[in-house]
């Protein structure tokens, strides 16, 4: 069983091992994947947020959020602003921006490595979850105007 850190306990969304995700992903509070994720997934605004790539997991594009931890496969590039974990099963390929990173031994990296400051994360967070924010408004208001034309023909 894995051990939940920081974050509330009572907010845990997980993408179990047979669960295949396409699009990008916005949580808050904590994020197990166990599964595949192909798109981007991003933090909300949640300066405890934390995201576990498990062993069995596979992100198929990047990761934005305070604390990442990585025991599984990353293809794409990591953004974390406070503490980011490479774990003896981590395989990550991509461009990690970091504050504080931990390699354990067995952990692999075919990439960049370079420390940034927070507010740059933060920052560019804020915009991507706007936009996404933005990008859902306009789908939804496409959705509408589609449905309200099929009632009226």
């Amino acid at each position: 069983m894995m051990k939940l850190r920081g974050g509330n306990p009572g907010q845990v969304s997980l993408i179990a091992e047979n669960c295949k995700i396409e699009g990008d992903l916005l949580f808050k509070s904590q994020l197990i994947v166990n599964g595949v994720v192909e798109g981007n997934i991003c933090a909300l605004d949640d300066q405890d947020a934390i995201i576990t790539v498990g062993q069995r997991g596979l992100v198929k594009g990047e990761i934005r959020a305070p604390t990442i931890i990585v025991n599984g496969k990353v293809e794409g590039d990591i953004y974390s602003e406070k503490h980011l974990e490479l774990s003896p099963k981590a395989n990550v390929r991509g461009a990690v921006y970091y504050r504080i990173i931990e390699m354990m031994k067995g952990s692999q990296l075919l990439g960049s490595l370079r420390q940034i400051e927070q507010s740059k994360v933060v920052q560019k967070s804020q915009k991507l979850a706007t936009s996404k924010e933005e990008s859902k408004e306009k789908t939804d208001s496409w959705i509408k105007a589609v449905q309200k034309s099929d009632s009226g023909a």
